[in-house]
């Protein structure tokens, strides 16, 4: 590309073209940019730019040349000439919001304290399950993306990790991520309890919304209220703020008022191309759902033994030509070597109620048969070792007791910058995220 533009085989408007295809995610976005690689906006521009080159020429050369026979100057034929060229150019700029459009979507973060319903009003507003739910808070530990399309109107739902005061690594990245989300978007809906005392963060937050961001408070869990006292009390108080368009009450568990937003979001997005293709309901890839559903089932049904500590690695996800299933291998992660036999159970018993749950889940969202197998369950310690138990390849997801270490030389620092890393056989890659993760 850099050749081609130093040696005039194109312009810098198609150089940069060449990056957007590079990273165009839709068809339509894949189009746009190879059109543009391919001249498009040049042949549009082109024809400007010579009105424009005749119209100066024709006038310097009236002014230094007055006895050659040149056609007089004429004030009415360079306002049409000129005239022209502002409608051609006014034409393209009334397409720069397209492309934002094309690019971005209409995009809307969901903001809240943890455990107030973020997740749930995502799913049911996409109409699939794309956030993982479980009565523990913090589930969500990234930013997840829904995507729901309503004829020419897509609507991109951002659902954040609880807004809290952060007691580790792992809970300030879970607000960054959160706060962050505020940046680009064209609306953000803040969820709060009915009744209670706002928390720090949430106060934080809310003064974030006060600087200008287009905001909308959504009164969540209803359905739990019997004094509606208190949810009038809350309704003026979310309202002294001024910082929120709109003020609503909604259910996610029942669905109550939930509809009713999506004609709130409107007014705030632009028609024009999707993002994202009609049929899609989100941009994470299907090893990160099936990876969250495993975890989901492990808190869910050890909601009191193990806390957020828990990650799950999808190694494996493969079709089988020969009939209609699919193979997948996980890999679970604790942070203690305690924990492991906890998610194990007696004779096996806990992790095949999770895997069983999980499958379930697993086989509905691809709409086919799943083999799903535990091919290790691994600890971090303290030292940063990995620990892992070899599961039996007999049944699903069912562990034998025999344990193994894999051990290596020292291949990363610890956080404290003096453990070592215990090398597993599935290569030094995994090691690396799961330690991230935590």
């Amino acid at each position: 590309t850099k050749r081609a533009f130093l040696n005039g085989r194109m312009d810098l408007t198609q150089a940069e073209a060449v990056i957007d295809l590079i990273e165009a995610e839709t068809a339509d976005a894949a189009a746009n940019a190879a059109g543009q690689v391919g001249g498009a906006l040049t042949a549009r521009l082109e024809p400007v730019y010579e009105v424009l080159t005749d119209l100066c020429s024709h006038f310097h050369a009236v002014l230094d040349y007055p006895d050659e026979e040149i056609d007089a100057f004429s004030l009415a034929s360079y306002e049409d000439a000129l005239s022209g060229a502002q409608e051609t150019l006014q034409a393209l700029l009334a397409t720069a919001n397209r492309g934002r459009v094309l690019r971005n979507g209409v995009r809307a973060v969901i903001l809240g304290k943890p455990n107030v319903g973020k997740s749930s009003l995502t799913n049911y507003l996409v109409g699939e399950k794309v956030a993982i739910v479980t009565q523990k808070p913090q589930t969500t530990r990234s930013r997840i993306t829904g995507v729901i399309t309503k004829g020419p109107v897509q609507y991109v739902l951002m659902d954040t990790p609880g807004i809290h005061a952060a007691r580790n690594k792992l809970d300030a990245r879970m607000t960054q991520t959160a706060a962050a989300s505020l940046k680009d978007v064209d609306v953000t809906m803040m969820l709060f309890e009915p009744a209670g005392e706002l928390t720090d963060s949430e106060l934080t937050m809310i003064k974030a919304l006060q600087k200008g961001c287009p905001a909308i408070a959504v009164i969540n869990k209803v359905d739990l209220l019997d004094n509606f006292a208190a949810l009038e009390a809350r309704k003026k108080q979310v309202e002294e703020f001024g910082c929120f368009d709109h003020i609503v009450t909604i259910s996610a568990k029942d669905g109550t008022g939930c509809d009713d937003l999506f004609a709130l979001l409107k007014p705030y997005g632009n028609e024009g191309p999707h993002y994202f293709d009609d049929d899609a309901f989100t941009d994470m890839p299907e090893k990160e759902l099936v990876a969250e559903l495993v975890r989901e089932k492990a808190l869910l049904f050890m909601r009191e033994e193990i806390p957020h500590g828990i990650a799950v690695v999808v190694e494996r996800f493969k079709e089988r030509p020969d009939k209609d299933l699919i193979d997948i291998d996980v890999d679970i992660y604790c942070e203690r070597k305690s924990h492991k036999g906890m998610i194990i159970g007696k004779g096996g018993q806990m992790l095949k109620k999770i895997a069983s749950a999980a499958r379930m889940d697993i086989e509905e969202l691809l709409g086919v048969k799943v083999n799903l197998q535990c091919a290790r369950i691994g600890a971090i310690t303290s030292s940063c070792s990995i620990r892992w138990d070899s599961p039996s390849p007999d049944h699903r997801l069912t562990p034998r007791s025999d344990n193994f270490s894999a051990s290596s030389h020292a291949i990363l620092k610890s956080r404290k910058g003096g453990g070592r890393y215990e090398r597993p056989r599935r290569g030094l890659g995994t090691v690396r995220a799961i330690w991230q993760y935590f």
